[in-house]
């Protein structure tokens, strides 16, 4: 039973606000991080210093990586290139539970990224390879945890409802492991 959810945001945290207050509206305990600074994200995936029972990444990107907003020189010793969190920076820092991924990062469900995540630890990795429309991703999210809180609590399941609700070609796709 899904109960503790880390939230991750990055850059214009209005998303990360409103999928916060969604899904405490379900009954779930939110641990919000921000991460001020590159070094900041790859420890902000916690509950409290305890492994979540999910992680949601709120954060924007591109062909080239999960969008860090621009800093100041000298404010971090770890640089991002292009201001990017790349999957390679993922893989090689990242340690995760084994529990599931959520990102609302724009072409964050690429090989490179699924295979990053995995590196990293994640259980499964729910991301849009493409560039849906944001306004879809509140909703996607309300329907896929209200269906794992409520509903069905198989991923699958829960991850196929959400996603019939978006128009095509702005839905999210699954990945797990190959065993």
């Amino acid at each position: 039973m899904l109960s503790r959810l880390t939230l991750v945001g990055l850059g214009d945290t209005g998303e990360a606000q409103l999928l916060r207050a969604l899904l405490e509206h379900l009954g779930l305990k939110i641990c919000l991080n921000l991460p001020g600074k590159p070094s900041d994200f790859f420890s902000g995936f916690s509950f409290y210093g305890q492994p979540p029972d999910a992680v949601i990444l709120s954060a924007h990107g591109d062909e080239e990586g999960i969008i860090f907003p621009q800093m100041a020189e000298g404010v971090d010793t770890l640089t991002l290139p292009g201001d990017r969190i790349t999957p390679s920076l993922i893989a090689e820092r990242l340690e995760l539970p084994a529990v599931p991924i959520v990102s609302t990062a724009c072409s964050s469900g690429t090989a490179a990224f699924v295979q990053a995540f995995f590196t990293a630890g994640a259980s499964a990795y729910i991301a849009p390879e493409g560039d849906p429309e944001g306004v879809g991703i509140p909703l996607f999210l309300h329907m896929l945890f209200h269906q794992l809180c409520t509903g069905s609590p198989h991923l699958e399941t829960a991850f196929a409802a959400a996603n019939n609700l978006l128009p095509a070609g702005d839905g999210f796709t699954l990945r797990q492991p190959q065993a």
